[in-house]
């Protein structure tokens, strides 16, 4: 949990954000590559997300992507 929203890492390589009330997808963010998302943890308005390819910090956006998916830039 994180304010109203539900957090989670996959196995599928995404981050996965969810409203906490309604339970809909808000949006994901894309490690790719076949990679996958270990975990993760807000701090300080930060949400940073461990994966097997590194360490992320995402920091929020003015705008959602438009197709919902944030992604990691290439390797």
């Amino acid at each position: 949990m994180a304010g109203d929203a539900i957090v989670f890492g996959n196995l599928d390589g995404s981050l996965y954000v969810h409203d906490r009330a309604s339970g809909a997808l808000r949006w994901r963010f894309e490690v790719g590559g076949g990679d996958q998302v270990a975990d993760w943890c807000l701090h300080r308005g930060v949400l940073v997300v461990g994966s097997t390819r590194g360490l992320w910090g995402l920091v929020p956006a003015k705008e959602p992507p438009t197709d919902g998916v944030l992604r990691a830039p290439a390797k």
